[in-house]
């Protein structure tokens, strides 16, 4: 009789460890997104103002943009949003090469520095490619 109790109890704590484990809702989601693109449009607009000002490094600018692009690629609901945020990344990758060049030839950039970055453009324009062939779902 005990061990029918024990194992009545073990079984009783299972059940509300593996009903405390189940997964958010989606309203729970959608919140966390739209707290994080907040935060992330925020932060964009402080390292804008900060460049406006002339306190913000040219790459820290991209990063935030880069951010913001990504996140909403990676949370977007359709494949056109999400192929609309990738030609953003994708552009964003041409202005650095543009900068990188000017770079290289002052002697400011070396030639693999360039290299990287073209390879960093490659890549965003094969996950384009995959995007509208519908060969990724991110």
């Amino acid at each position: 009789m005990t061990s029918k109790i024990s194992g009545l109890i073990l079984f009783c704590a299972f059940l509300v460890f593996v009903a405390a484990c189940k997964p958010t809702d989606k309203t729970t989601y959608n919140s966390i997104v739209k707290e994080r693109d907040a935060i992330l449009s925020e932060l964009l607009k402080a390292q804008e103002a900060r460049a406006d000002a002339g306190l913000c490094d040219p790459q820290e600018l991209m990063a935030a943009r880069l951010a913001l692009f990504t996140f909403r690629r990676d949370t977007a609901n359709s494949k056109e949003e999400k192929i609309k945020q990738q030609e953003l990344i994708i552009g964003l990758h041409e202005k650095q090469i543009e900068f990188i060049k000017l770079q290289t030839t002052t002697g400011v950039a070396t030639r693999v520095t360039l290299l990287e970055a073209t390879d960093r453009l490659l890549q965003e324009r094969q996950l384009l490619e995959e995007l509208r062939l519908g060969l990724r779902k991110r």
